[in-house]
């Protein structure tokens, strides 16, 4: 009997628990976590699903619903995975955008990873979710003079907000006006460009009529759009030739974020949904 064959009859008479590979050591293998209990912060609840990890990933989704009149902000590269054997940022492998930015009344689902080692199979971990803040809106804006139109000048200074006009277009049934706008602050600076108006030289103010418009959240250096859309009756005034005013109030507003603290996250894998999935 050749060594070989003798061989391969040890390994069958071996029982079926010997002979398969041990899940723990397989780099394929991945643990599934219990979901801890969401957290409710002053119309902010967070919550996490889809943890899992195996020995070069740990992996999950953080859900982020914002039900305040507020911006929510998330520098996803801030947070922090907590094993026993040490600390790691997320940014080792962030899969979504290095900041996340959720609207008022709205939602994000962020995903968080982190790559790069192999000693990432746990049983369990925490997460810190540093990094998540609240960015008030509701502020005093920044006081800018009106734009004239037709323009005198194509530059409009907003405190650390600076803008120029891209495109000017005066008809009679309606007036559009772009501007490109650039944060120049270290703050987070927002745009609400709903807030935006028109004047004409009886006084009389209309609103933008441009339905696309909304707030945009900036960090340093960001730049936006404006769109300003005028339509008004002809027997008011003919906005071919009307001398009219931008009014910028409440359109450019700089907020200093505040933290909002979750605590820590704990996981436990889950023996059933793992055995389950592997």
């Amino acid at each position: 009997m050749s060594p070989s064959f003798a061989a391969l009859l040890l390994a069958l008479s071996l029982p079926a628990s010997a002979r398969r590979k041990d899940k723990g050591a397989d780099a394929d293998h991945t643990n599934h976590f219990r979901e801890p209990p969401p957290v409710e912060i002053d119309g902010v609840s967070v919550s996490t699903r889809d943890a899992v990890a195996r020995a070069d990933l740990l992996k999950l989704k953080v859900e982020i619903d914002n039900d305040t009149n507020d911006w929510v902000m998330f520098e996803n590269d801030q947070a922090m995975f907590v094993l026993s054997h040490g600390s790691y940022p997320s940014s080792a492998g962030t899969l979504s955008a290095a900041v996340s930015r959720v609207k008022p009344r709205g939602k994000k689902s962020p995903t968080l990873q982190l790559t790069g080692r192999s000693d990432l199979h746990v049983d369990a971990f925490d997460l810190q979710l540093t990094g998540l803040q609240r960015v008030p809106t509701g502020g005093a804006g920044v006081d800018v003079p009106p734009f004239a139109l037709p323009a005198s000048t194509n530059d409009v200074k907003a405190g650390n907000f600076e803008c120029g006009l891209d495109k000017l277009k005066k008809e009679t049934g309606e007036t559009w006006a772009r501007f490109s706008c650039t944060y120049r602050g270290d703050m987070v600076g927002i745009i609400d460009a709903t807030k935006l108006s028109f004047r004409i030289e009886s006084g009389q103010s209309f609103a933008n009529e441009n339905r696309k418009a909304g707030q945009d959240l900036l960090l340093p250096g960001e730049k936006s759009k404006i769109t300003a859309i005028a339509r008004i009756e002809g027997r008011i005034v003919d906005m071919q030739f009307a001398n009219m005013e931008i009014i910028w109030d409440g359109v450019f507003t700089e907020v200093d974020p505040q933290p909002i603290d979750t605590g820590t996250l704990h996981y436990e894998v889950d023996p059933g949904e793992t055995a389950g999935n592997n």
